[in-house]
């Protein structure tokens, strides 16, 4: 009898355990919110998070990455250092002394700006917080006053193999690589569609020629699942003309023909960093984000100049080389040189001649933008690039990919810097300059007077 009480007692005890530790292992794997920028949620879901660790390869060629972040706590007193109000007096004839915020500026005619108005008004365009102490935060692994207002998943389906590859991880932990260093990496900001600038321009350039190490990278997105040119935006519709319109027309008439062009171009060039988004024309702010993104993260180690350029630019790689070797290794690193647009008036919709530049009054306010740099070629150290690539995660998205680098380019302080010959298009001067004297130009332009570099 006792025997069997007792057996009966154990058994208990032993199935009381056993749903005890049952109920202990739910708990333990109840899948609890996360916080989905926390880098326990993002090393689960594979996501690069950490602005400064090193990129390791991987077997895929797939790179994703979203900006991890801590957010300090505010509520203690701690004052907002940035401007977020201005007085409607300082923008508005005959205005008053309330003060107002970015959403309440669009209630503002054009006709009723100030002709010289406060220009302390674009720092109010969001994200409102001190860009400079942020981006030293973020590169510090430090708490932020305040979360990203953009920060999307940027993913990279093919990064170039052989410029600011990834290390291989065997090497990642000693600090070692096996690759050659980059002195200067020439970006092309080029639509998926352009096949045959691409080609154009890897033969018109001869990199191997100079004491400098120069590289191409040319960046694209995917073709576009849309089935016209005509686009929506906030309250009005654009139809793309030109040469990005014929280029996509042509896509949606024959889709297949752009995906086996695409693949053919792939296996034949390692010189491409495509980004897993539509390559369009009002996408070209993604396509920015992907590209200084890339040259942020990926070419860390190597510490490269890098030119932004349009695919119907070029270089003069003599005359380059003879530039950046007349600078200081801290002039180098801070180099900052575009051709600027001084006079920047914002079109309407109301306007249909300049309907692909258009900005609603919800989008920007103002009449006049913030001078900006064109985006035909631009000239930056690596400390610049890595500030304005932060830069991208604080800033509202806005589809000129121009407009969105001022923006950001103002609120970093950073001035905008000419360069002599650094030429805008055909404009040259009227006396035919030689190769030589040329900086920037068309392919057009170098071409026609059958410079070879």
């Amino acid at each position: 009898m006792f025997i069997r009480v007792g057996r009966r007692r154990v058994l208990l005890i032993v199935t009381i355990l056993v749903l005890a530790t049952c109920f202990l292992m739910l708990l333990l794997l109840k899948p609890y919110p996360v916080n989905p920028n926390s880098p326990y949620a993002l090393w689960r879901s594979k996501v690069n998070c950490d602005w400064n660790k090193v990129i390791t390869g991987n077997t895929s060629g797939i790179y994703e990455f979203i900006l991890c972040y801590n957010v300090r706590d505010i509520e203690n007193g701690l004052e907002e250092t940035e401007l977020t109000t201005i007085q409607e007096s300082k923008i508005r004839i005959n205005g008053s002394n309330k003060m107002l915020t970015f959403e309440e500026l669009s209630k503002i005619p054009d006709n009723e700006w100030l002709p010289d108005f406060d220009t302390s008004v674009y720092k109010l365009y969001p994200q409102t917080i001190p860009l400079n102490e942020t981006t030293l935060l973020i590169k510090l692994n430090k708490s932020l006053k305040k979360p990203p207002i953009n920060n999307p998943t940027i993913r990279f389906l093919q990064v170039p193999s052989k410029v600011c590859p990834p290390v291989e991880i065997e090497y990642s932990e000693i600090g070692i690589t096996n690759v050659p260093h980059h002195d200067v990496v020439i970006i092309y900001k080029s639509a998926v569609y352009n096949f045959e600038s691409r080609n154009r321009i890897r033969k018109f350039y001869h990199l191997d020629r100079y004491d400098l190490k120069i590289d191409l990278v040319f960046s694209i997105g995917m073709p576009t699942t849309m089935e016209s040119n005509v686009f929506q935006r906030d309250g009005f519709n654009v139809t793309l003309t030109g040469r990005a319109g014929k280029k996509m027309l042509e896509h949606i008439q024959s889709p297949q023909e752009t995906f086996d062009t695409l693949k053919q171009e792939m296996k034949e060039h390692h010189d491409l960093l495509i980004g897993d988004y539509e390559d369009t024309y009002f996408n070209l702010t993604l396509k920015l984000f992907h590209s200084y993104h890339w040259a942020a993260q990926f070419c860390r180690r190597y510490n490269p100049i890098f030119i932004f350029m349009e695919d119907d630019y070029a270089v003069n790689p003599k005359k380059l080389v003879d530039y950046l070797k007349g600078l200081t290794p801290i002039e180098l690193h801070r180099l900052n040189n575009g051709f600027e647009r001084p006079e920047n008036v914002v079109f309407r919709p109301s306007n249909p001649v300049n309907l692909q530049w258009t900005f609603s009054k919800k989008e920007i306010p103002w009449p006049t933008n913030m001078p900006e740099y064109l985006g035909s070629y631009n000239l930056f150290g690596y400390s610049v690039v890595e500030d304005i690539a932060i830069g991208m995660y604080f800033t509202k998205p806005i589809v000129s990919d121009n407009t969105f680098l001022a923006i950001i380019m103002n609120k970093l302080n950073l001035p905008l810097l000419g360069l002599d010959r650094m030429t805008f298009g055909d404009m040259l001067p009227k006396r035919r300059h030689a190769c030589t004297k040329i900086l920037f130009a068309t392919l057009d332009v170098f071409e026609a007077r059958r410079c070879s570099f």
